[in-house]
């Protein structure tokens, strides 16, 4: 059997070197040397302030929870 890709993308958390905006909201600043959510997409990165990371991770494990319940019923059947 081939071994399964992965469907999420590349995600760390990483140190920001420099201040800049935040990927997901440009009103949140992320300033050098704070903790940033680091998002590898192909060949580019965003990087998300904590509070807005926290947002998106969130809301990604719930999709994942839905999806997987719809699996659990459709196996059943």
């Amino acid at each position: 059997m081939p071994r399964a890709e992965s469907i999420l993308v590349s995600m760390e958390f990483t140190t920001a070197g420099g201040s800049h905006e935040c990927g997901h909201n440009e009103v949140h600043r992320i300033e050098r040397g704070s903790v940033r959510l680091t998002i590898r997409d192909e060949d580019d990165e965003h990087h998300l302030c904590l509070q807005c990371a926290k947002f998106l991770l969130v809301q990604g494990a719930e999709q994942l929870r839905f999806l997987l319940t719809g699996a659990d019923r459709l196996s059943n059947i």
